[in-house]
């Protein structure tokens, strides 16, 4: 069994050293001052964003998450598509926004978005989007802002079922 394991391994070095790569520049594109600003200036709108796509799926008692279905449905909805975004990389994105846990197979924390974690993600959508340099970023994360404020808008606007 370990050269079996050993063999796989080095069969799946190549990709997780690829996806190492695309995480790393994701934060050099991410983390800079020009994205904060428009994160800061939209902060009140993320977190409105949030708190009405999310928490469908949180069981009673826990604290309010977004789930991946959720965030799937909001990038539809918003379409993020539109952006060069491709929705089948939603999960993806999600998965980039995430903070990895300490214990992600005895635990459902791994699967529970908060509120930093969206805001990551959707700057995941943005930067695979725009296989974004941080300048290509920003205009990028503008238009994705305005994508999600007219969903929340147009959710907010229909009657319940």
């Amino acid at each position: 069994m370990p050269p079996a394991t050993a063999l796989m391994l080095k069969a799946l070095e190549p990709e997780g050293r690829r996806a190492e790569q695309e995480l790393n520049d994701f934060f050099r594109a991410f983390c800079v001052e020009a994205v904060d600003d428009i994160y800061k200036k939209h902060a009140d709108l993320l977190a409105a964003v949030y708190k009405i796509f999310g928490g469908s799926k949180t069981p009673p008692g826990k604290p309010k998450y977004m789930a991946l279905g959720e965030f799937q449905l909001l990038l539809e909805l918003a379409n993020a598509q539109t952006t060069g975004f491709l929705l089948r990389n939603s999960a993806w994105a999600f998965r980039m926004g995430m903070m990895c846990q300490t214990d992600e197979s005895g635990a459902s924390r791994f699967q529970e978005m908060s509120l930093v974690e969206f805001q990551m993600g959707v700057g995941a959508v943005a930067f695979l989007a725009a296989r974004a340099t941080s300048s290509s970023l920003v205009p990028t994360v503008k238009r994705l802002v305005q994508l999600l404020a007219a969903a929340m808008k147009e959710r907010k606007d229909k009657p319940p079922k």
